[in-house]
């Protein structure tokens, strides 16, 4: 596997920076004033900054029930590479694989995204089994670590974090469920485009019990079209975002087309 020497931070947890003022002045109930406000901003969990650029994560399941759709997730992976590589904005993106015998492997941390090279067979080989919640906990802790280190003028504005799995959890033991959904929630509330990928038709109520908007889940059929359309979807839709053409994510227009192009070719929902 590629060299994991640029993991980020992973043991920290996503503690919020409470900056209550407390006996600051002798008149009670005052407002905080305007510098510690700003202090508690940018130490919140998931807080962005003001930097006109794009953090992306991916969490990237190479679990043994990969192995069927291999070949299809590293040339979706690599075309979703090349979409943002063509775009006139700054793109860094951390990529992390798991499975149970290595739950957190980071492959790149924070790299521009133009130097990233692609994935192959001997960089993504699918294996063992799926802590699911480990791995996106894991990725929620790391990447708050990484913007609280940050000034707030170079932590970048629009952050993209996209969980592609093909199953369920079933080899997790750091983080639970309701663990992972409550990270989540709050960091989703602070902005975040958090995305739930599947090889799998259940997608939808997977990504909903972590915590992922149904409009910003996608499931299909484990097939070579499937994977397709999982990939250009979130190419482009995390593409529009990169550059401002969109306030967020959200796949629902793709589905109804692909549900349309399916109902009119009599094809199975794939």
């Amino acid at each position: 596997m590629p060299d994991t020497a640029t993991t980020g931070n992973t043991g920290n947890t996503g503690n919020t920076g409470n900056a209550g003022n407390t006996g600051n002045t002798g008149n009670t109930g005052n407002a905080p004033n305007a510098e510690n406000t700003a202090s508690a901003a940018s130490s919140a969990a998931g807080a962005r900054g003001t930097a006109d650029c794009t953090q992306i994560t991916v969490i990237l399941d190479r679990t043994g029930s990969m192995e069927s759709i291999r070949a299809d997730t590293i040339g979706g992976f690599n075309s979703f590479l090349a979409e943002h590589k063509r775009l006139p904005t700054q793109v860094t993106l951390t990529l992390v694989q798991f499975d149970s015998l290595d739950p957190y492997e980071v492959v790149h941390a924070y790299a521009p995204i133009v130097a990233v090279p692609e994935l192959t067979e001997k960089t993504f080989v699918p294996r063992a089994n799926t802590p699911l919640f480990d791995a996106i906990g894991r990725g929620i802790v790391d990447l708050d670590t990484r913007l609280r280190s940050m000034p707030v003028d170079q932590r970048p504005a629009r952050i993209i974090f996209v969980i592609v799995t093909d199953g369920q959890e079933n080899s997790s033991h750091e983080f639970t469920g309701p663990q992972v959904r409550s990270m989540v929630t709050e960091r989703r509330a602070a902005g975040w485009q958090i995305v739930f990928l599947s090889a799998d038709e259940g997608a939808i109520a997977s990504g909903e019990s972590v915590g992922v908007r149904a409009e910003q889940s996608m499931g299909v059929m484990k097939s070579s079209r499937g994977s397709s359309r999982l990939w250009s979807t979130v190419a482009r839709e995390s593409a529009k975002y990169s550059v401002c053409m969109a306030q967020e994510m959200n796949f629902d227009r793709a589905k109804a087309d692909y549900a349309r192009e399916d109902a009119e070719r009599g094809n199975t929902p794939q």
